[in-house]
């Protein structure tokens, strides 16, 4: 015997046992990792109400270890040529969650064509979502999009939400 009772022995045979038990949980929590490449559906939204604007569109977002983020989209109401792919970054909030920003140059002035564009100014586009995984191969997101003029002053601010899919890992 080593001095210890049996209410002791007990006690350390239950957490080694829910030790044991937990650790699938801990690597399905440490499992859900950003890096890859995904297809994303984009929803503009109302920021007031979050109803949806005009219909959602697509982009492919490579997320990249180190924390470098690239996208491109086929926003429709930018015009041919008019928003280059975005760069940024992404961080680990938690075992699920994300955040990224992305910055887009606009490479020139588009007028308004309601309802299909809002128009843009020469400048740039911020993009800042937190993104929560639903799975290893799913998540979604929310956030803020602000648009800049070339002497970096804000013109106009949106919301928007998205779905991703894994594409590649």
């Amino acid at each position: 015997m080593t001095g210890r009772t049996w209410t002791e022995r007990g006690v350390g045979l239950v957490a080694a046992t829910a030790l044991v038990l937990a650790m699938p949980l801990v690597a399905a929590a440490q499992s859900f990792d950003l890096e890859g490449l995904w297809l994303v559906q984009v929803q503009l939204r109302n920021c007031q109400t979050q109803a949806p604007l005009g219909a959602p569109f697509n982009s492919l977002v490579s997320v990249i270890a180190g924390g470098t983020i690239v996208e491109a989209t086929e926003g429709p109401a930018f015009a041919i040529g008019q928003r280059p792919p975005a760069h940024g970054r992404w961080a680990r909030l938690g075992p699920r969650t994300f955040s990224q920003q992305m910055l887009a140059l606009i490479a020139f002035d588009t007028p308004p064509n309601p309802p299909a564009s809002p128009g843009f100014l020469r400048g740039g586009q911020i993009v800042a979502h937190t993104i929560e995984m639903s799975s290893p191969t799913a998540f979604s997101s929310s956030g803020t999009n602000g648009f800049y003029d070339a002497a970096a002053q804000l013109y106009r601010s949106g919301c928007s939400t998205a779905t991703g899919r894994r594409f590649f890992q």
